[in-house]
């Protein structure tokens, strides 16, 4: 499973807004300095993050782009969600079919079951997660996820020794 460089790029965008100061907007000019990106992508990304009720436009001398809520009221899975669509959304049997018309497998597909639930844990651990919690630094953020997961280890321990 990945992200798509547009979810990717898309998020990374909607930091850069939500590093700019409350008050302050930024312009696609600015963010696609920062963060090496072309004028025109970052300009779609931008139009996604509008559509997707994230950000707000600000036309004139100052204008550009701000938060519509607080970075702390939008959470990660909602943002990859308004940029793509989810890691493993619908069936993907069309795509993998081999040398026949539809998957062999089309009717019954213990794999199919498999991504549909890595995805779904995927979504809800994403939306732990606010864009407020990744405006810290790399080591910061590394810090609290090593912790999560050895929490998460005790939990399944703690599961496993109760059964």
């Amino acid at each position: 499973m990945k992200l798509t460089a547009q979810e990717e790029y898309g998020l990374r965008c909607l930091l850069q807004v939500a590093r700019a100061a409350r008050a302050e907007s930024i312009t696609i000019a600015e963010i696609a300095e920062r963060e090496w990106l072309t004028f025109a992508y970052v300009a779609k990304l931008m139009r996604l993050l509008r559509e997707a009720g994230f950000v707000t436009s600000i036309r004139g001398k100052s204008g550009g782009y701000r938060l519509t809520k607080p970075a702390d009221e939008l959470r990660i899975n909602e943002v990859i969600d308004g940029l793509g669509e989810h890691l493993n959304d619908g069936c993907k049997c069309g795509r993998y079919k081999g040398k026949s018309e539809e998957c062999v497998h089309a009717g019954d597909c213990a794999t199919r079951a498999l991504w549909t639930a890595a995805d779904q844990l995927l979504h809800a651990f994403l939306a732990n997660w606010t864009l407020a919690d990744l405006l810290c630094p790399e080591s910061t953020m590394s810090r609290v996820m090593k912790r999560q997961a050895k929490m998460q280890a005790f939990l399944v321990d703690e599961a496993a020794a109760e059964s």
